[in-house]
């Protein structure tokens, strides 16, 4: 302000200020859609991994061709985080099965040899 010019009146600076507010809302809308449509986004994405998940079972093979020379096979229990599509249910006798064979481990998050009582 120079000196002589009168200050603004109070409403003035509240007709400012509300100007100033009505940008900042409009900011926070912005990342308010922004947001929703991330949230959108990964619930899209949740569904698709969850319809990608093998059928349920309660022993669940990583390789469904079997072993590979050389590959690591993983057995699961049929509610490991790790599930990921290509992999095949298995019963309790192909599990134990499974297990027996060389290049087949148990995965060491879900320890599915303990639930069969077989440990590695």
């Amino acid at each position: 302000m120079t000196e002589g010019t009168p200050p603004p009146s109070r409403l003035a600076l509240l007709r400012f200020l509300r100007r100033y507010v009505e940008q900042e809302l409009g900011r926070i809308d912005t990342w308010i859609a922004h947001e929703e449509r991330a949230a959108d986004e990964e619930r899209r994405e949740h569904r698709k991994r969850q319809q990608a998940r093998p059928p349920a079972g309660d022993w669940i093979i990583s390789d469904a061709k079997g072993p590979r020379p050389g590959t690591t096979v993983w057995l699961h229990t049929g509610g490991c985080w790790d599930l990921r599509p290509g992999m095949r249910p298995l019963t309790r006798a192909q599990a134990l099965d499974a297990l027996g064979r060389d290049g087949v481990h148990a995965c060491p998050s879900c320890r599915p040899d303990r639930d069969l009582g077989v440990l590695e």
